[in-house]
């Protein structure tokens, strides 16, 4: 009659069950009552029998309607469940961040952000360096090996500030050549390279945090010649402003054959408070090498065995931000070097202690900015083996659009010099830029090596919009006569020479070239050979990057592949017996990364076409190396 009757299995259907189980067994029949009871229990439950008198209809009725407001209860909840989700992700102050300076360069600045850091391939700050006109990097093996970088034929010429602190750890026995492996990229979040006339000043930012919502990465490769890397990553703000991050690397290396391996151990903790424009916090950051002697072609004595450890912890208290109206910050910091006294000239029959040295460094910096101006200054006071000096430090820069102007002076206390230069960029036209800086580098030290100089350097260069963001510049490099220091770290032998002056010109092209596709392109030429520097120096690099968002238009997808080609004439390097030269060479590398979500699959391969070649005389580098992982971000 149109009424729906309740199912009541009868004798015929019991009999079925009951057969059912006997030949297919009670695992069959659960598996086909389990996904009915679910089903059932999705849909609010068992059918309500009618009581009596009452129509099938009518309770059936009862039934959806019940259903219905328990499928809204659910998905009440689950938009409570988001907001306060969301509610709890909240962004907090961010603590503060050191002085940067304004970009003069032509095109795209040399500057990348924490993403870049990790797409760019630079394993080390020496990978970033070499792509500037006139730098140069030097390395003796991989991933572990000491380098260091020259820029215009000059070790001393390359300076690095972290968080505003001078990164120079009391390492006596470097006579000032900086051990860029000491500075991991991977724990910041900003790396700046400021073009000065007669040296690079490299500003590095550490990785901040600005969200409650606990956040976490893990970076896991492996690779060629037993090569492991492990990161970790936490950080955390909470409501009040304060905040923790915490970040690690274990890294080890196996070369039984050449040596030049061992292990890292590197580090990086901050805790903090940021509220308004208030910040205060403490950041320690280190990392420990422990890398095996490295044999070198006969008649080259091997490279020494290095165990050391560079730290800088610091306590800041700021006001403000550089980069949004007046700011000022009062840092006091510690860097501090450890070295077995094994490896110590004229300590060998002590092995046992180790050589611990300290730098007390004590910041006063603030500035403000109006109308196109920026302008710092102030103090820091560093104390060297109980010895304190005092160096002023300032910087002024002005931009409007079609002329930027910047000017900076600084007596560095660490190495008894003065350094100062001007900068200038001019945009006449929207397709022509010209920029050019003048500044000089005097040195009053007692140290023998180091002498009394003083010299003055000058770059000038014009470039061209090619088409959009592609631009090709070229220009001049030219610096006077120099006492120039050896990096006895990889030869003892190396000694200090006085340079003559020296001018080159160099080539760059860089930017989009179409669509996705970009080119990063420097040619640097000198005159004439000279000590610690190539007659002829190129790298060339052309790669697709890539989120296709006609396809993924939520950005949940990556690519990013690449090609470069590096190229140097040999380097010549003074001993007190004669000239020893590197074999210079070429080496083809190839990267490929592909982001889905939050992971990311990464692999590098050095040298594919296995070349050999060195850059410090008798090292030979790794005929061919690959290494591959994924790192992988997390949101708690």
């Amino acid at each position: 009659g149109g009424h729906v009757r309740a199912f009541r299995p009868g004798t015929r259907q019991l009999t079925c069950l009951r057969t059912v189980a006997k030949r297919g067994g009670l695992g069959l029949l659960a598996g086909a009552v389990l996904p009915l009871s679910l089903a059932v229990a999705q849909q609010g439950g068992a059918p309500v029998r009618p009581a009596p008198g009452e129509r099938a209809d009518t309770v059936a009725g009862k039934t959806d309607t019940s259903a219905r407001l328990d499928s809204l209860k659910r998905a009440a909840a689950v938009r409570d469940s988001l907001e306060k989700f969301k509610a709890g992700d909240t962004v907090r102050t961010n603590f503060a961040q050191a002085e940067a300076p304004r970009s003069l360069d032509i095109g795209a600045p040399y500057t990348w952000n924490r993403e870049q850091l990790m797409t760019s391939g630079a394993m080390t700050l020496a990978d970033l360096i070499e792509r500037i006109p006139g730098a140069s990097g030097f390395r003796t093996s991989w991933l572990l090996d000491h380098e260091a970088a020259t820029y215009l034929g000059d070790f001393g010429r390359v300076r690095v500030y972290v968080d505003g602190v001078p990164f120079a750890p009391p390492d006596r026995d470097g006579h000032g050549v900086l051990d860029l492996t000491a500075i991991q990229l991977w724990a910041f979040e900003q790396a700046t390279i400021e073009r000065g006339a007669a040296e690079l000043r490299i500003y590095l930012r550490s990785w901040r945090y600005d969200r409650t919502i606990p956040a976490s990465r893990v970076d896991v490769f492996t690779g060629d010649q037993d090569a492991n890397t492990f990161r970790g990553f936490f950080a955390q703000r909470f409501g009040s402003g304060f905040g923790v991050q915490a970040a690690g690397e274990n890294l080890s290396v196996s070369n039984t054959r050449a040596g030049g391996d061992g292990a890292r151990r590197a580090g990086l903790v901050r805790l903090g408070w940021a509220s308004g424009r208030w910040s205060l916090d403490v950041t320690h950051r280190f990392a420990d090498n422990n890398r095996n002697s490295q044999v070198r072609r006969i008649p080259f004595g091997p490279v020494a065995a290095n165990d050391a450890a560079a730290s800088l912890g610091y306590a800041r208290v700021a006001w403000g931000d550089p980069e949004q109206g007046p700011w000022v910050q009062a840092i006091a910091a510690t860097s501090a070097f450890a070295q077995q006294s094994a490896t110590i000239a004229g300590t060998t029959t002590d092995t046992t202690r180790v050589f611990d040295r300290r730098n007390a460094i004590y910041t006063l910096v603030g500035g403000t900015q109006w109308a196109g101006w920026r302008v710092s200054a102030g103090l820091r006071w560093t104390s060297i083996q109980n010895v304190g000096s005092t160096t002023p430090l300032v910087r002024a820069s002005y931009d409007r659009g079609w002329a930027s102007l910047q000017a900076y002076a600084e007596r560095s206390a660490e190495d008894a010099s003065t350094h100062g230069d001007v900068s200038v960029r001019l945009l006449p036209r929207s397709w022509l830029a010209v920029a050019g800086s003048y500044g000089g580098l005097a040195v009053n030290s007692s140290d023998s090596l180091r002498r009394r100089i003083k010299g003055y350097a000058w770059r000038g260069e014009i470039g061209v919009r090619v088409a959009g963001e592609l631009w090709l510049s070229g220009g001049v490099l030219s610096r006077d006569s120099a006492w120039v220091m050896p990096p006895t770290r990889y030869d003892t032998t190396f000694t200090a020479i006085l340079a003559p002056a020296a001018r080159g010109t160099f080539a760059s092209l860089r930017g989009r070239l179409y669509s996705d596709i970009f080119a990063d392109v420097v040619a640097t030429q000198w005159e004439q050979a000279g000590t610690l520097r190539p007659h002829y120096q190129t790298r060339a690099e052309v790669y697709l990057q890539t989120r296709w968002l006609s396809r993924f238009p939520s950005g949940s997808f990556g690519l990013l592949t690449s090609l470069a080609h590096e190229y140097r004439e040999p380097v010549a390097f003074q001993t007190g017996s004669g000239v020893l030269r590197s074999s210079g060479g070429r080496a083809v590398h190839a990267r490929l990364e592909i982001r889905i979500l939050s992971g990311t699959l990464s692999w590098q391969l050095r040298n594919l076409a296995g070349d050999i070649q060195d850059q410090i005389p008798g090292a030979l580098l790794p005929r061919s190396v690959s290494v591959y992982g994924i790192r992988w971000d997390f949101r708690n």
